[in-house]
């Protein structure tokens, strides 16, 4: 990904942010749900994508037609606060995992806060996950931002139900507590270009639905696999996204540390988040 798509990222997020803050200014709340972006012309054009319904949602299967035949899958779930769909920002990121790796990409779609909440949403993931395995013989999860913590969640799900582990776990970011009870959380609120504390909140109780808002899981070391992996891709966005974000700096000099090549794929070492 170019400098030039990082910038306009990053602008396209501020804006974002801006218009949210003013939404829930008025609202009091996320306000209503955009329709999902459909995958762009420049992921059509390097991969097969395929759109099916999986239990009255739609589900994408994406693969890159440099590797017709890919030995990899990927269930990649987005972000988005648990309230709002998949954006182009994720297609392009789908889009990089698929090509780069080599790999089959499926990317289900959940329903969204208010309308939906947890206890709806893991019953069906765990039945897309079943469903995968019959076509691959191990699946990595992964998701990014709210779609991190959804993965993780699901992967102790996956545990406890007794299914196959997924091969590793692929976490953007991860919303691992929806609580936000971290001290150190505002002092970061103002530098982030896209996120409001208030919204998140407020995301987190809708996405909880009857339920208290908690952590994606209990105690990472006993609960899920302990293996995080990512694409080649988290150099570059390490390069990048520490120059832009200064809350980015310690968790990335942090992440440099412990990061080792396992073939395709930089292995981060298990971590306990913040409490």
């Amino acid at each position: 990904m170019s400098s030039l798509m990082m910038k306009s990222m990053t602008l396209v997020l501020r804006a974002s942010k801006a218009r949210a803050a003013r939404r829930f200014a008025r609202t009091g709340g996320p306000g209503p749900v955009a329709a999902p972006a459909e995958p762009p012309a420049s992921l059509m054009k390097a991969c097969v994508v395929t759109k099916r319904d999986f239990e009255g949602l739609p589900a994408y299967e994406i693969v890159p037609k440099n590797a017709p035949k890919p030995t990899k899958t990927l269930l990649y779930l987005h972000g988005g606060g648990y309230v709002s769909p998949i954006l182009t920002a994720h297609w392009w990121l789908v889009h990089r995992l698929a090509v780069a790796n080599g790999i089959r990409v499926l990317v289900p779609f959940y329903q969204l806060a208010p309308k939906g909440t947890h206890r709806d949403a893991f019953p069906r993931l765990l039945r897309y996950y079943e469903k995968a395995l019959t076509s691959a013989e191990s699946v990595i999860i992964g998701g990014d931002s709210a779609g991190g913590g959804l993965a993780l969640a699901l992967a102790a799900q996956i545990r406890e139900a007794g299914l196959t582990s997924p091969a590793r776990l692929l976490l953007f970011a991860p919303w691992l507590d929806v609580t936000m009870k971290n001290p150190d959380i505002g002092d970061l609120a103002n530098t982030d270009p896209m996120l409001t504390l208030p919204r998140l909140i407020e995301a987190g109780r809708l996405w909880a639905g009857d339920d208290s808002p908690r952590p994606a899981v209990g105690e990472p070391d006993q609960r899920g696999p302990r293996r995080t992996a990512t694409d080649r891709g988290f150099r570059w966005y390490e390069r990048h996204a520490r120059r832009r974000l200064p809350q980015t700096r310690d968790k990335g000099r942090h992440a440099r540390g412990r990061t080792r090549i396992s073939g395709r794929f930089p292995c981060l070492h298990r971590g306990r988040p913040a409490a």
